[in-house]
């Protein structure tokens, strides 16, 4: 895979709950010898859909690609506190 071919995108762009990673490879190879020639292309795509366990901040997702490694931050979202509601007893 090389880093040209790499996309990330959410299924849901508000709340990313999955990751979408799609990529395509194609390949050519050619052998020329005195009686005969031979090209081969092979071409195929795929795609991946990882499910993440908590809503992350898309804004602060990041990605590094280095020596065949796709590195992803997802940093989680913070849980909103949860409102305390006083009710009077009568």
């Amino acid at each position: 895979m090389y880093q040209e071919s790499i996309l990330i995108s959410s299924i849901s762009p508000l709340k990313i709950k999955y990751f979408v990673f799609p990529a395509h490879e194609e390949t050519e190879s050619e052998v020329e010898d005195k009686d005969y020639y031979r090209k081969e292309i092979r071409s195929g795509s795929f795609e991946r859909t990882i499910p993440l366990p908590t809503t992350v901040q898309s804004e602060k997702t990041m990605a590094t690609y280095g020596n065949g490694v796709l590195k992803i931050a997802l940093p989680k979202k913070s849980l909103e506190a949860k409102k305390q509601v006083k009710i009077t007893v009568k």
